[in-house]
């Protein structure tokens, strides 16, 4: 029997199952986003593009978290392109199934009630003000 080489056989086996997880934080629920099936030789930079597909607005900001490394730390952009999928932490110990665990970048609160200037900028003078009105 002659093996199937035809460029339209793909190998199930070049596969690997990414489930896609945010991480759970005091402002988000965490939990599974979507399951992906991408080849195995993948970066996370493939990645980060399938899965900003399905983001929306301000969930596109995240870093991947290597949790199968010990420190646990975030991956830098800059090293995504040169860390392959096969890196992520194993999922629910199954042979072909990875974990990819995303951390939403903080951004930095916005206070409302927070005036641009010090207070004292804040105030006018009376007579200053006064002056401001006869002009207008």
């Amino acid at each position: 029997m002659k093996e199937n080489n035809s460029p339209n056989h793909i190998d199930p086996d070049a596969f690997v199952d990414i489930d896609v997880r945010l991480e759970a934080s005091k402002e988000l629920s965490g939990g599974l986003i979507r399951k992906l099936k991408v080849l195995k030789n993948s970066s996370l930079t493939d990645l980060r593009k399938l899965i900003e597909i399905d983001l929306e607005g301000d969930n596109k900001e995240f870093t991947f978290l290597l949790l199968g490394d010990a420190s646990g730390a975030p991956v830098s952009k800059e090293k995504e392109a040169t860390t392959q999928v096969s890196k992520l932490p194993t999922c629910n110990n199954q042979m072909n199934g990875h974990l990819a665990c995303l951390q939403p970048l903080k951004k930095p609160i916005q206070n409302p009630d927070r005036v641009p200037f010090g207070s004292s900028e804040n105030i006018l003078t009376a007579g200053f003000s006064s002056q401001l009105s006869d002009v207008f």
